[in-house]
């Protein structure tokens, strides 16, 4: 590793054959232990994010890249942070600075905000997404229904007319009912008429 450029090295699984047992294990050991992330070493170290890659450009820390399910990462040593930490600490004496030291912690937790305001907003965009896809399905159903609604208009329209169709014709079958049953009335008042003047017409006959 150099001073002047940042170097990584790569997570290689130790070749078990090409290696003794004792080799094996402390080569395995080595790998897990590289299990902090920047933000594991920013809040250990209580440091910026920039101080840290600084350390790493100086060979101050020698992290390492390892693939993980979201792509490659870059992981450091936990014991090697650790070890570091203590030696920033004696450096300092008691603490160092206490405006320096309170200054960095500031500045670690504003980065931590950042980075939870940031997590918060991709949540907030996948919620905007889901609502908007459940929008466009009920945009979606309430075109089905205006057309049923227009359907059961245009039914209902049909069947008013119907109704007023069968109307009148319930209508001229009534009239027609009442002027068969007044000729029949007619009829048989002439017939009666005609019994009660057939004596009368009889008898002036006969005379």
């Amino acid at each position: 590793m150099t001073t002047e450029n940042r170097t990584f090295t790569s997570s290689v699984t130790p070749d078990r054959s090409a290696l003794s047992q004792e080799q094996y294990n402390m080569a395995e050991n080595k790998l897990e232990d590289y299990n902090l992330t920047y933000k594991d070493v920013i809040e250990i170290l209580g440091k910026t994010r920039r101080t840290i890659q600084r350390y790493v450009e100086e060979g101050k820390l020698s992290p390492q890249k390892r693939l993980s399910e979201s792509g490659p990462r870059v992981y450091f040593s936990e014991s090697e942070v650790n070890k570091f930490k203590e030696e920033l600490e004696r450096r300092n004496g008691q603490g160092g600075d206490t405006r320096d030291r309170a200054m960095s912690r500031q500045v670690v937790a504003l980065q931590t905000a950042v980075m939870t305001f940031q997590q918060q907003l991709e949540t907030k965009e996948k919620q905007l997404e889901t609502k908007e896809k459940i929008i466009n399905e009920l945009n979606r159903e309430l075109g089905k229904l205006e057309g049923q609604m227009k359907d059961v208009q245009r039914l209902a329209e049909e069947r008013e007319k119907l109704e007023a169709e069968l109307e009148k014709s319930q209508e001229k079958h009534a009239r027609d009912i009442l002027f068969t049953n007044l000729i029949y009335v007619f009829l048989i008042i002439l017939g009666i008429g005609a019994l009660i003047a057939f004596p009368y017409i009889q008898k002036l006959i006969n005379r």
